[in-house]
């Protein structure tokens, strides 16, 4: 992996004053390779992870690709691609955005673009923000991108969209050859159609790239180790000090995993994610927020013989709402289920959303259902409904304040793979049969058919959970507020939502018994358990209330960056 930046700062198309051809600097117009020379690129690049999947017009896109943009493409932003035969360019792209100035009458105030992931013939690396309503839009933005790519040319590609359908306008084309030279490229560039003559008489991209080979990176350098300062450009910061438990499958019964051994003579202990998280529940004093694909209220997290507190999750978090305790619940509404006064119809996904609904219906518990949406209707027809349709809510956490010793609370959070839900609950041994009667009663589940309940079998579950206890508990948090506060703004237009309060999250800086995040640490640098915490989401702005409107935080590039 290497680093890319580049900068789209402006583009015009057309404009009466604009510099003529001749006057612009030595273009770099894109040859068209037949289909067959074309092949697909090594790796795939998402979009930008932190940018909103429903974005708008007059925007850039960022991709090293194979193949030349489809029709169907949204306008008014540009894409970088490469096409793949000779260079090789392994390392960082940056680039900072630009202005694009439409030529004449060429109405861009009317159309916008989308961000919604495509799988093309190649990886898109990057895209700008949709200027709407603009007829010159100017980005000013700046992009690191990781690169590992087989690319002859990286390309911009800019495209005005509307609710029906895209155009391609034209591209601007940067030979890998002069990339791998690490010079900075920057200036004016024609805007080329298809053929590679202009698309419009004086239109033209302003943008700056600059290629870095790995080795100049800072975190190729430092690695991973202690000295880590983490994955830059993304929204959360690693954070030093904290404490974090590793779960395998939702409960591990004793001596059924092998025994680890530690430095300093010390054995690793299999925790027990569930009944973990229902101590913590029982012991929260002030909040409980819960987000997931799905949230079952009948689920007992906490299944052994006789044991007093195995009752069900709706029944604690009832009882612990009755006791004071805030609690919240941001469940992903699966558009393909129903609910009226006197009839409840189960989705397709079979995630139980609107029977959890109900069971809180008249509990101080709040609950969101919270849907996945485009960016306020600005995607096209086809694309707002692949959104709301295709496209869930998959994050997974328990937030709940903790005992910090001598009279403090603190933040503690599970994040993982383990929804809390019907068909999580498994062991290590992943018993198909012999548990329906006594850890899976009442919790036979196996999508693929429906199996009878005494006899299954049931569908096993291995997954991976975790509990943060420091600073980075802090930030699962604060991605919680923000998407509650996201959701809530749509309340007052969905009559499900009415029975939750504009009001309900707490403000635990006004709240003197729990620690800020400045207070959070809970180890030091010498101690063995300590841990480093990054949080890294895949969310953006139509999910999230506050979202930073500078592309450079990007989560995609969190797992090129510490892989190699």
């Amino acid at each position: 992996m290497k680093s890319l930046a580049f900068s789209l700062l402006r583009t015009v198309l057309d404009d009466p004053g604009a510099t003529s051809q001749s006057d612009l600097p030595r273009s770099l117009p894109i040859q068209s390779d037949p289909l067959e020379r074309r092949t697909k690129v090594a790796r795939d690049h998402r979009p930008w992870s932190d940018l909103p999947r429903a974005t708008h017009r007059g925007r850039s896109h960022l991709t090293p690709l194979s193949e030349r943009p489809p029709k169907a493409t949204p306008r008014g932003r540009s894409r970088l691609y490469g096409e793949t035969t000779r260079s090789e360019a392994r390392s960082d792209l940056s680039e900072r955005s630009t202005e694009v100035a439409p030529e004449g009458q060429s109405d861009l105030s009317e159309r916008h673009a989308e961000v919604a992931p495509r799988l093309l013939l190649g990886a898109k690396i990057g895209t700008t923000f949709v200027i709407n309503n603009n007829e010159n839009p100017v980005w000013m933005q700046h992009f690191h991108v990781p690169v590992a790519h087989h690319a002859e040319v990286v390309k911009f590609v800019l495209e005005d969209s509307d609710q029906l359908g895209a155009k391609f306008i034209g591209d601007v084309g940067i030979p890998t050859e002069e990339l791998c030279s690490g010079n900075r490229i920057e200036g004016l560039f024609p805007i080329l159609n298809s053929s590679g003559k202009p698309c419009k008489k004086g239109a033209v991209l302003s943008l700056s790239i600059q290629y870095s080979p790995v080795e100049m990176m800072k975190v190729y350098q430092m690695g991973v180790g202690n000295e880590c300062e983490g994955v830059p450009g993304t929204y959360f910061p690693l954070r030093k000090g904290g404490r974090v438990t590793l779960y395998q499958d939702a409960h591990v019964e004793d001596g059924t995993l092998p025994s680890v051994d530690l430095d300093g003579g010390m054995k690793y202990i299999h925790g027990k994610c569930w009944e973990d998280m229902a101590y913590a529940i029982r012991k929260a004093k002030n909040l409980i927020y819960i987000t997931g694909w799905s949230v079952y209220h009948p689920v007992r997290l906490v299944r052994r013989n006789n044991d007093p507190t195995d009752g069900t999750l709706g029944d604690l978090l009832k009882k612990r709402s009755k006791e004071g305790v805030r609690v919240l619940l941001l469940v992903w509404d699966d558009p393909t289920s129903r609910s009226f006064p006197k009839y409840r119809k189960q989705g397709v996904m079979n995630t139980s959303d609107e029977e959890t609904r109900h069971f809180f219906k008249n509990s101080s518990v709040q609950v969101i259902i919270c849907p996945r949406s485009d960016a306020e209707g600005l995607h096209g027809l086809v694309k707002k409904n692949e959104v709301e349709t295709y496209y869930t809510h998959h994050q997974k956490t328990v937030i709940v304040d903790a005992d910090a010793g001598q009279g403090r609370r603190k933040i503690v959070g599970f994040v993982g793979g383990l929804d809390v839900c019907n068909g999580r609950f498994d062991t290590p041994n992943h018993p198909l049969f012999t548990t329906l009667k006594t850890l899976h009663k009442d919790d036979v589940h196996n999508p693929n058919f429906v199996p009878n309940a005494e006899d299954g079998p049931r569908q096993p579950w291995h997954d991976l959970h975790s509990k943060i206890d420091g600073p980075g508990a802090y930030d699962l948090l604060t991605n919680f507020e923000q998407r509650w506060e996201k959701a809530i703004k749509k309340k007052h237009k969905i009559w499900k939502h009415r029975s939750c309060s504009d009001d309900a999250l707490l403000k635990i800086n006004m709240i003197p018994e729990i620690m800020g995040l400045s207070e959070a640490s809970s180890t030091n640098d010498s101690d063995p358990e300590s841990w480093h915490v990054q949080v890294f989401r895949s969310i953006d702005s139509t999910s999230v209330k506050g979202f930073p409107k500078d592309p450079k935080q990007d989560t995609g590039r969190v797992s090129t960056t510490l892989i190699h």
